[in-house]
């Protein structure tokens, strides 16, 4: 397994210089450390409409709508699940 060390150059100043990175985080300290979930949930809501969309069109045969449909209510329910499990998971943040 890598280690996060990373060496240190006596000739930087010390804002420049690495220092060890926590694992669980080793992106904090750019200002990044997780993901953003609401976008995540707009991008799959708008999947699955467009997913929808794609119901009017040319085609004939009922087994191209069935996939379109699944996947859609894959996508909404998968949602749905994280909105439920993250329900007031962050209620008391920052008080």
């Amino acid at each position: 397994m890598t280690s996060t060390d990373v060496e240190k150059h006596e000739s930087l100043p010390s804002e420049m210089v690495w220092v060890r990175e926590p694992s669980e985080a080793p992106s904090a300290r750019f200002g990044w450390s997780g993901e953003n979930l609401g976008l995540f949930r707009v991008a799959g809501v708008i999947s699955a409409i467009v997913l929808l969309c794609m119901l009017v069109g040319n085609h004939h045969g009922k087994v191209e709508d069935i996939y379109l449909i699944a996947i859609a209510a894959v996508i909404l329910l998968l949602i749905a699940a994280d909105l439920i499990r993250r329900r007031g998971k962050y209620k008391n943040y920052g008080n």
